[in-house]
């Protein structure tokens, strides 16, 4: 089929492939593509089409544009894979993706009908990553 199987992709991206917990795989420098692991295939899912991700436990959802997708893993860990010019944390449960800011209000940020919470920690970060006028 059009995806290919991870193996496939590290033989053809070398040491570019970097894996979370063989559930989330980023390209970096090559598509702005992420390979999420769904029932033993992996969905290619463009970094534009994600909303934000959100921390459950020992699992994060990733929300796109279309759909929902989870996988095992650490914020932290995701985090790390994200391109700090598109995402940001914004708080401990949750990175979002810049661009998709709609609007911001005292303690939360909107992404279009999606109300998500600013920690204090991670606020001054976020006030100094967007453009004020």
């Amino acid at each position: 089929g059009q995806l290919l199987a991870l193996r496939d992709l590290e033989l053809s991206f070398g040491n570019k492939a970097k894996e979370v917990q063989d559930n989330f795989t980023f390209i970096p420098d090559s598509s702005k593509t992420f390979f999420v692991k769904n029932k033993g295939n992996y969905l290619s899912v463009n970094s534009s089409d994600i909303l934000y991700f959100e921390a459950l436990a020992d699992y994060v959802n990733i929300h796109s544009t279309c759909n929902r997708y989870t996988i095992c893993s650490t914020m932290r860990a995701v985090e790390a894979k994200l391109s700090p010019k598109e995402f940001i944390r914004v708080h401990r449960s949750f990175i979002i993706r810049i661009d998709k800011i709609t609007m911001i209000e005292e303690g939360a940020v909107i992404l279009g009908e999606k109300v998500i919470p600013i920690s204090k920690s991670y606020k001054k970060d976020l006030d100094s990553r967007l453009n004020f006028l």
